[in-house]
């Protein structure tokens, strides 16, 4: 075991792993590069059989502490596992190991939960990047007046369903507002840390860095690809957004809720192994049931989820960006 012996810092920034030390040595390798240095580190690898012993090494000036599971606990627990030893510190965050982080990153997080106290939590936006290809970061500004505060969970929920580019690794805590919600893993499995936020919210203001300071990495073994996703997951939390809006739910937010939800269900069908998945005509009857669907809502999305299932995805993904602008050219962007 690699451990830091010290006081304990302001900021503990927990990396849950599994069986990808060549992601955590690129993840650590942007930990190393924050502008803010006094944190705490920890690896907390969830039983994994590859090698991370040369990965630790090659970070030692890190003083990281590593921890390993004795057995697997699944993503989600592993998760509540992370924020129980992060919440020992004034503030955590729980980083994915595939991602990577802005250099300025932890510095402009803790300047806003320092500025606003009563904040729970403030998390950034992110910007995707395949595996395989090296991501850069531009010039940033100041990026306090980039700053949205929201004062309800109803909303946070409407920039969610909005597609902000908000995930789960994005996000700095404050540990003692937030320390006491639970994740919801056994209800909502991988997307647990969704409705865990928005619990979250329910208590206290929450933020967003209207910036991409995480480079969110695309690739096959992430946990939306997990063998214990289902489409009953993405329609419980379909349904759980639809319960955090004001009731009864006006036009403006059902004319978002039905987009996002008819689109999210079949991108979330499109990652369930095909042996799991429920027949099509099941889920869109349960959704609309609870007027989470609807087949004029389709956008993009929908439809590469529905090319991807029907065998043909490839083709569409070529042709998209080109239908892409001619939408663009269409609506006059």
């Amino acid at each position: 075991m690699h451990s830091k012996d010290s006081d304990m810092a302001r900021l503990t920034v927990v990396i849950p792993t599994f069986n990808r030390p060549g992601y955590l040595a690129e993840c650590l390798q942007s930990v190393a590069e924050q502008t803010f240095r006094d944190f705490d580190l920890v690896v907390l690898d969830n039983a994994s059989t590859e090698e991370y012993g040369p990965v630790l090494d090659r970070f030692s000036s890190l003083a990281l502490t590593y921890i390993k599971n004795p057995e697997n606990i699944g993503a989600a627990r592993n998760i509540d596992k992370a924020r129980t030893i992060g919440g020992s510190s004034e503030y955590h965050i729980v980083f994915h190991d595939d991602d990577l982080m802005h250099p300025r990153l932890l510095e402009w997080q803790i300047r806003v939960l320092d500025a606003h106290p009563e904040v729970a939590w403030v998390a950034t936006e992110c910007r995707p990047f395949e595996s395989g290809t090296i991501p850069t970061y531009g010039a940033w500004p100041d990026v306090e007046t980039e700053l949205e505060v929201y004062a309800t969970p109803d909303a946070l929920v409407r920039r969610l369903l909005e597609n902000v580019s908000l995930n789960f690794g994005s996000v700095m805590f404050r540990s003692e507002r937030s320390g006491g919600v639970p994740v919801r893993a056994e209800e909502f499995e991988i997307v647990a840390d969704r409705v865990l936020l928005c619990d979250i919210a329910k208590n206290a203001p929450v933020a967003l860095i209207r910036r991409p300071l995480v480079h969110y990495r695309h690739h096959a073994g992430q946990d939306t690809h997990n063998p214990i996703f289902r489409e009953r997951h993405a329609l419980d939390l379909m349904t759980y957004y639809a319960a955090l809006l004001p009731i009864p739910i006006d036009s403006p937010d059902r004319t978002l809720l039905t987009r996002h939800a008819t689109n999210y269900l079949l991108h979330a069908r499109a990652m369930v192994a095909p042996e799991n998945r429920t027949r099509l005509s099941d889920l869109t009857r349960d959704a609309r049931a609870k007027g989470l669907f609807a087949w004029p809502a389709l956008d993009g999305q929908g439809v590469a989820a529905l090319a991807h299932v029907g065998g043909v995805g490839g083709a569409f993904d070529a042709i998209r960006p080109i239908l892409g602008k001619v939408k663009r050219r269409l609506s006059g962007e």
